[in-house]
């Protein structure tokens, strides 16, 4: 009988640690070794009465951050009666101590005691793609200001004579509720002046893993021009991007630093954008093997084995 595992997520969907728990999920109760099983929840009353029904329960993993699941330092000492094995999930930020694991999400983190790294949570995608009668560049992210929407207007504009150009920016539930930050960016992007044969799309809407991958795949080239940002995690944009097999095109943020190796390179720093369309998707076929889910559940896989077994 393969051993319980519980994956604890908070519930508000829209929101990137929640996705990125999501799509972590998803993949994960594909293991034939553990059985993960889910629990959404926002406090910790809630996963008590959780953890009640789970008598032989093994593991718990929290998709833990600060703003999400503030709550769970409140929650260890009741939980730590039972003795079951528990693991925090470090996105960027400071974790609770007194954890048996913490699982860092960065591929190019170097392992150290009770501390581990897996590999990131490629959404599985099989949808069709449409000849675009012109070219379609897209990108996709709450409306925060480091994510260089401008940019890519101003760089798309500059670079071609006729182009279509899709953002995604939809509200935050944690920073942007009321989308204020979103609706401003979209005003400065519109005051940029385009060329005649330019089009600028913006839309607002929150759309599930189905709906954002259908988006991604429907531009010739997706472009991600994130602010350098030392010190921040990996960003989860890539994660969609690689999904749908289509080129890609980055800044060397410091959340994009799993990429740096690439080669040919996808930066805008060593390689200018017709560069890097004309490559297409042979630069990023490495990690369509490498981040499969065959191995990202492997990863997760060996972390539990160290400490149960």
């Amino acid at each position: 009988m393969s051993r319980q595992v519980l994956f604890v997520n908070h519930n508000t969907k829209n929101c990137g640690v929640y996705q990125f728990g999501f799509n972590t999920f998803n993949i994960l109760k594909k293991s034939k070794k553990y059985n993960f099983s889910l629990a959404e929840v926002n406090n910790n009353h809630e996963l008590i009465s959780i953890l009640s029904t789970l008598p032989n329960l093994s593991a718990i993993i929290y998709n833990y951050y600060p703003g999400t699941m503030a709550w769970l330092d409140d929650s260890l000492v009741e939980i730590r009666r039972s003795l079951v094995k528990q693991f925090v999930i470090k996105h960027e930020t400071g974790t609770p101590n007194g954890f048996d694991g913490w699982i860092h999400i960065d591929p190019t983190f170097q392992e150290f005691e009770s501390n581990y790294t897996t590999l990131r949570p490629i959404p599985f995608y099989s949808g069709d793609y449409e000849q675009n009668k012109i070219l379609n560049f897209g990108s996709f992210g709450f409306g925060f200001g480091n994510k260089g929407f401008p940019e890519i207007v101003k760089l798309i504009n500059s670079s071609f004579d006729v182009a279509e150009i899709n953002f995604l920016i939809p509200f935050a539930a944690f920073g942007d509720s009321t989308g204020i930050n979103a609706r401003s960016i979209e005003q400065t992007c519109r005051q940029i002046p385009l060329k005649e044969s330019i089009t600028l799309n913006i839309y607002h809407d929150f759309r599930d893993t189905d709906k954002l991958l259908e988006f991604l795949a429907s531009n010739d080239l997706n472009i991600f021009m994130y602010d350098y940002a030392y010190g921040r995690g990996i960003s989860s944009v890539i994660d969609y991007a690689l999904a749908v097999k289509r080129p890609i095109a980055l800044t060397k943020s410091w959340q994009f630093r799993h990429l740096f190796n690439t080669t040919p390179s996808i930066f805008l720093e060593d390689l200018d954008i017709n560069s890097i369309l004309k490559n297409g998707i042979k630069p990023l076929e490495t990690y369509y093997e490498q981040y499969s889910h065959a191995n990202f559940i492997k990863s997760y896989e060996r972390i539990l084995d160290r400490v149960l077994q």
